[in-house]
């Protein structure tokens, strides 16, 4: 079944049994932070040079669109007292429904 509308969307992200209460973004030129909902995916990644490997964590959070019409670079996403930078444009999946912001740790 297609999701159509934002009431759609909004329904399959019910705060109370997905995605992690308590973030915020705040726009690059500062503000108010707003709240948002939030997914949080922190995957190891494994990076080959040569015969080498480092193991780097990322910081990828999928956030849907009527959570957050407008992120932007550099802005900052606060989950309880951890702070991350919005690193590059942030993409929308192929349903133009979530936002997938790579994010590095503030002050990293």
């Amino acid at each position: 079944m297609p999701v159509e509308t934002e009431a759609d969307l909004a329904g399959m992200f019910d705060p109370d049994e997905f995605g992690k209460p308590g973030a915020t973004y705040t726009p690059p030129e500062g503000g108010t932070p707003a709240p948002i909902l939030i997914i949080d995916s922190r995957p190891v990644e494994t990076i080959s040079f040569g015969r080498t490997e480092i193991a780097a964590d990322a910081a990828t959070f999928l956030v849907p669109r009527f959570s957050l019409p407008n992120p932007r670079p550099n802005g900052l996403i606060t989950i309880g007292a951890e702070v991350f930078v919005i690193q590059g444009e942030p993409d929308l999946d192929r349903g133009r429904d979530l936002w997938n912001l790579d994010t590095r740790p503030q002050g990293a």
